[in-house]
Formats: C-alpha cells, structure tokens, sequence
C-alpha cells in the first residue's frame, strides 16, 4: 500500500497545485469572436500575447462582415438586374408584337377598302393609328429601361472598384496612387491590354498577383 500512495503522490504532483491565497490562478480573460466568448485562464498567456490574440480575432471577424456585406451588395445588385432584365424583356416583346400587328395591317389595301368596305377601312385606319402610338410608348419605355440597366451596371462596377481600391490599400499603403501605376506599366509590358490593365481594382485579387510577380521579376534582376 505504501508504494501505491508513492505512485498516486508522483500522478498528482504533475499537476500544479494552486494556492488558495493565489488568486490570479483563479482569474479567467475573456475573448471575444462576434456574439461568441472564449475564456482561458489570466496566467496562460502573457498581455502581449493575449492583446495579439484579441486583433487576429476582431480582424477575423471584420473580414467576415465585410464578406458577409459584400455577398449582400452583390446579391441585391443581381435581383435589380435580374429584375430590370424582365421587365425589358417583356417591352421588347411587347414592342416585337406591335410591329407584327402595324406589319399586317399595312398588308391591307386601305384605297380599295375605302370604295368598298368604308367602315372596315376606317376601323383598319384607326387601328393603325392606335398601333403606332402604342409602339412609341413602348419604344420610349424601352430606352428608359435600357438607361436604368446601364446604371444599375455603372453603380456595380464604381462600387467594386472602390472596394477593390480599399482592399489593396489595406494591403500596401498607397498601393492606388503610387504601386498601381506601376503595375499597369507592367502587366501592358506582358501583354495586357491597357483597357484592362487600368480596370485593376475590379479584380484586386488579380492584380496582388501581378504586382508580387513584378517584385519578383525586379528582384530577379
């Protein structure tokens, strides 16, 4: 029995053993990762540390609410033009079938009707008329349309753009104004066209990966 109490003495004594007038053992720090806690005790990472540790989540945290906001952005500025897309879709439609109708009724000879079929030709005049007025408020609906489309689209591509600028400057200061025009000389260098080339933002994923290759290509040399 006594070389069991040996044995159960060395287990417990790879445990530390907290005082009971130690409180700081006692004392827990919080994390904190959105609507989530994280507690670990005070003494198992230094302040230097901890206060790293709290950054890396509230960056991680940042980052997935500007996904989550941007996936937002995206997606109401889809159903819009989806929507826009419908709707001109069915003016054009509508316009095809008025045209159709104008078609056929200018296959009717209206001089001979008039002689022998005077109220036919005066409602196949009137319908005529009718029909032509109603093409121009179609014609008219559908450049308005067009117009909306072309600047739900203009709205999309500034913001993109903008948040592309964000992204890199985030990245590496001054990345817009002073690394940016740098790296359109370079990718037109290899080939890019220079419309593309000056639309960077637009794929600032892309465009991280062609200024690391132009650092590259310099430190190569």
């Amino acid at each position: 029995m006594a070389k069991s109490n040996a044995n159960a003495g060395a287990t417990m004594s790879n445990f530390p053993i907290v005082a009971e007038g130690d409180a700081i053992k006692g004392k827990m720090r919080d994390f904190t990762f959105g609507d989530n806690k994280l507690s670990l005790p005070i003494d198992s990472l230094s302040d230097e540390l901890a206060e790293k540790t709290q950054i890396f989540l509230d960056g991680v945290q940042s980052d997935y609410d500007r996904g989550q906001q941007q996936n937002a952005d995206k997606g109401e500025a889809l159903n819009v033009m989806l929507s826009l897309s419908d709707e001109t879709l069915n003016t054009y439609a509508q316009g095809s079938q008025l045209r159709h109708e104008i078609h056929q009724l200018f296959q009717e000879d209206l001089t001979s009707l008039q002689q022998s079929n005077p109220d036919y030709a005066r409602h196949v005049s009137n319908a005529l008329v009718q029909k032509q007025l109603e093409l121009k408020v179609v014609v008219s609906d559908l450049g308005k349309q067009e117009q909306e489309i072309a600047q739900t689209q203009y709205v999309e591509v500034e913001r993109q753009r903008k948040e592309g600028v964000s992204i890199l400057n985030q990245k590496y200061e001054n990345f817009s104004t002073e690394k940016a025009p740098e790296l359109i000389k370079y990718v037109i260098s290899k080939g890019m066209r220079t419309r593309e080339a000056n639309n960077w933002a637009l794929n600032p994923l892309a465009a991280e990966l062609g200024y690391k290759a132009m650092l590259f290509d310099r430190d190569a040399d």
